[in-house]
């Protein structure tokens, strides 16, 4: 997120960059709310001689917007999904997640169902990967584990629109792996998460991994209250950086966290921004955390806007978020302890076979597997974490 406070409405943008700024109102709010200091005479300088465009040499997301056309966001529409998600385990082929209302859950699926087949294609098979990453009609037959014994049953699904939640988990048996998706760090999103992983401790999960791919950031606060779940002894756990007081904050863990002995992997990509690649960077720092994939996208700074006085305002860089150390990530990103590919999961719409395929993912079991096979249980079990009852 690039502001602090959300709106529903986008601010529309100046068309010329080279539009002339009340000069004084533009030095005082650069120089009372600017992230760096900056000299005032060189300010008037660069709005005399470029405006908008002179300013942008100082900060790059510097903007004049306008309040008189609003522009209303409707959300994307989803795609099509059946809404489950596949993994391969000793030769063999699980439902390791059935989402709530899609429409695998109405077809009848569960979560630990073996996929025996998939348009008559066996697991392992060509025919049978492309036929669960496609969005056709697909004839599964699927054995079902009951007390009674394992059963056969023929199931016809039909993709349809759906979309997963921001946030939702699963247990890896294989490896004793919790995964957890997080989406974005939204109001209890970090409540949200630690009562997911809490349940798939439970379960038998010894490891975690945290998918931040295409997370572009949230809430700070929230992002912080995590990183205390995981942290290793008290001290801070992300910093927002300002050269004024009244946007520098430290937040801080008082204890290690209930978390703190649970080996972690972080995955992130391209995608990965703001809070989400500075709470990865902290992972690092406070929990030992890997870092799996792409490079983050370098972009922590945080916007906010301020009244011109001429019916305009000016948008300007304010603070960045860091992880405990202060690292700047702006323009760098953070690069991973394990390079795997620059494309991360689909998880707006994920095909069923996504997880098959998905580097990072393997990658950051491997981290897991040792040890971990004698004690593994026959069947994934899955916890909606969307939920913080679950």
């Amino acid at each position: 997120m690039k502001t602090i406070a959300s709106s529903i409405a986008l601010l529309a943008l100046l068309a010329a960059c080279s539009y002339k700024m009340p000069e004084e109102q533009a030095v005082k709010i650069i120089s009372r709310h600017g992230f760096s200091r900056t000299d005032p005479g060189k300010l008037r300088e660069l709005l005399r001689s470029g405006g908008l465009a002179g300013l942008r040499t100082l900060d790059k997301y510097a903007a004049v917007v306008t309040g008189e056309r609003g522009i209303m966001i409707s959300p994307a529409a989803p795609s099509p999904s059946y809404g489950m998600l596949a993994a391969a385990r000793d030769g063999k082929c699980y439902l390791l997640r059935v989402f709530r209302g899609s429409p695998a859950e109405k077809a009848g699926l569960r979560d630990g169902d073996r996929l025996l087949s998939a348009d008559s294609f066996e697991p392992g098979s060509g025919g049978f990967n492309k036929a669960l990453s496609g969005l056709g009609d697909l004839d599964l037959r699927v054995e079902r584990a009951a007390k009674s014994g394992a059963s056969a049953v023929e199931v016809k699904l039909k993709a349809a629109p759906f979309s997963p939640p921001l946030i939702f988990g699963f247990y890896e048996p294989s490896t004793r792996t919790a995964f957890v998706r997080v989406g974005l760090f939204f109001g209890d999103s970090a409540s949200i998460v630690g009562a997911g992983i809490a349940g798939l401790t439970k379960m038998g999960a010894r490891n975690v991994i945290l998918d931040l791919r295409g997370n572009r950031g949230g809430q700070p606060e929230e992002a912080a209250a995590l990183l205390r779940l995981f942290a290793r002894a008290p001290g801070p756990v992300l910093r927002l950086l300002s050269c004024h007081k009244g946007y520098t904050e430290v937040l801080e863990a008082r204890a290690a966290g209930r978390f703190s002995g649970l080996p972690a992997a972080v995955l992130v990509d391209g995608s990965t921004s703001m809070t989400g690649e500075a709470f990865a960077a902290a992972m690092r720092e406070v929990a030992g955390a890997r870092v799996v994939g792409a490079r983050t996208a370098g972009d922590v700074s945080v916007q906010r806007t301020f009244s011109l006085g001429d019916g305009r305002g000016l948008a300007i860089t304010v603070a960045r978020i860091a992880p405990p150390s202060g690292r700047d990530l702006e323009g760098s990103g953070l690069e991973p302890d394990i390079q795997a590919g620059s494309s991360g999961a689909a998880w707006d719409s994920p095909p069923a076979g996504e997880l098959l395929d998905d580097a990072a993912y393997q990658k950051a079991l491997e981290l897991f597997k040792a040890g971990s096979a004698a004690s593994a249980a026959p069947a994934s079990r899955a916890v909606d974490a969307s939920r913080a009852s679950s």
